[in-house]
């Protein structure tokens, strides 16, 4: 009689347990989401701070900064709409083409999956010899296609930089910046 009872026990535990994992199975899922939006979070402000470690040959009462792929990031930069910048107040917003993007200041390279040499190389033709400091993701884009790389080491959000194509283009990286980054090329 009380192996059943165990028996018996013993199941209903399992099936507790079964419908509490069914419960918080969504909740895990939201956590992971979470976790993934405060990484956007953390990349975007990352991008606003380039903004401020960087000297462009010219710049007019508003400086762009630009998103060329997916619209995640536009929105997640647009709390920084309006903040000064070397006396000159932060515009973000989405451009369709890099040729568009010659205007920007700043531009984050954002595409839904991998980016082949092939669009890197015609972004880089159409901001030919205009000061457009380019950023981009590890994994999404070539890194010697962009001027600031954000990566991950352990766990961590970090950048590479660019120097060589930086300074072609005519931009300044303050030496506090270069300092900071993982690695400078």
């Amino acid at each position: 009689m009380s192996f059943k009872f165990i028996s018996a026990i013993s199941f209903r535990q399992r099936l507790l347990l079964s419908c509490l994992g069914l419960l918080f199975a969504p909740m895990a899922v939201n956590a992971n989401a979470a976790t993934v939006a405060e990484e956007s979070e953390l990349k975007a402000a990352f991008i606003y701070n380039f903004s401020l470690f960087t000297t462009w040959p010219k710049i007019d009462k508003n400086l762009r900064l630009c998103v060329l792929g997916a619209e995640t990031y536009t929105s997640l930069l647009a709390k920084y709409e309006g903040r000064s910048v070397q006396g000159a107040l932060i515009h973000v917003e989405q451009v369709a083409s890099a040729q568009a993007a010659r205007n920007c200041q700043l531009l984050f390279v954002d595409t839904n999956d991998q980016a082949n040499e092939q669009t890197m190389d015609a972004i880089n033709k159409a901001l030919e010899g205009a000061p457009v400091l380019t950023v981009g993701e590890s994994g999404k884009v070539n890194p010697a296609s962009v001027m600031i790389l954000l990566t991950q080491d352990n766990g961590r959000v970090a950048f590479e930089i660019n120097q060589g194509a930086a300074t072609g283009a005519g931009i300044t990286l303050s030496s506090k910046l270069l300092k900071l980054a993982k690695k400078v090329h």
